[in-house]
């Protein structure tokens, strides 16, 4: 088996990620495994694909890096080798969450560097988890996603790698990131990228490569936001109001996707098949 990996050059598209570059999973049970993991401590759960059919995933790998902060976790559908790999979010402020009450001081630094430059230590945590669950012998194919802050890893590999992503509480992309990233992509890459349509491409690109699950509700996405959302956007504003107006939380957009699972008939699977983390 070849092993992907990133070229020299810190924006280079290594062409054979492209065929592991794959979205299976439907969007709407992107929010019922990140929050069945990070927030319920749950390592297996059983998610739909597009096509509507029931699959099983468990726990692959944690990523976890205490100087930067940052957290991830891929899982994986053994009976046909398709992973996920999921960025977890900014930690609550004074909440342990597993790194200690301070750690979202950290994130609150990488979403500062996402602005000032695009680029954190964090997404070079997140691009390294991303080649090796690629380069895992089990993986045959994978996708990725993040909620809030993970959203800022999902979109820039989306725009570096063609990863296919779904996002919600997105933090969107900024032009000028996008920009850097074609500059560097048509060096190594100029007939895939089509250097004449400049950003226009890299903007396509991005709707092809990433789903938005969007509440109007969620307040916090339009604050700290990088750029605007760039990929195909879900809209799953349904059911009734939740209280506390904000509703940037795992929990309210995984029960608003079940509720449009619902209505179009996906199955509503029972979660807990595997005890808590210790």
């Amino acid at each position: 088996m070849s092993t992907v990996t990133p070229s020299a050059s810190a924006n280079a598209f290594p062409a054979s990620a492209a065929d592991k570059n794959v979205r299976r999973l439907s969007p709407l049970y992107a929010t019922d495994l990140y929050y069945s993991y990070f927030d319920k401590g749950q390592t297996s759960m059983s998610v739909a694909y597009e096509d509507g059919s029931a699959h099983k995933f468990e726990l692959l790998k944690r990523y976890e890096d205490k100087d930067t902060g940052f957290v991830a976790a891929s899982f994986i559908n053994r009976d046909d080798g398709h992973a996920v790999l999921l960025y977890k979010g900014m930690d609550r402020p004074f909440s342990d969450q597993g790194g200690g009450r301070f750690r979202f001081l950290k994130h609150v630094w990488t979403i500062a560097q996402g602005h000032m430059n695009g680029y954190s230590a964090e997404h070079k945590n997140a691009e390294n988890a991303y080649f090796e669950t690629m380069n895992n012998p089990a993986v045959k194919d994978m996708e990725i996603g993040g909620f809030s802050m993970g959203t800022m890893f999902s979109n820039y590999l989306a725009a570096k790698y063609d990863a296919k992503a779904t996002v919600f509480a997105d933090l969107g992309i900024s032009d000028r990131q996008l920009a850097q990233i074609f500059n560097e992509r048509a060096k190594n890459e100029p007939t895939s990228v089509a250097p004449a349509h400049g950003l226009d491409t890299m903007i396509q690109k991005m709707r092809e490569n990433v789903t938005v699950l969007k509440m109007k509700g969620d307040l916090l996405p339009q604050i700290f936001a990088l750029g605007a959302s760039r990929g195909r956007i879900i809209d799953i504003d349904h059911g009734p109001e939740d209280p506390g107006g904000i509703e940037h939380n795992p929990a309210i957009y995984s029960n608003r996707a079940e509720i449009i699972e619902a209505s179009l008939g996906l199955p509503n699977f029972i979660r807990g098949l595997v005890p808590k983390i210790a």
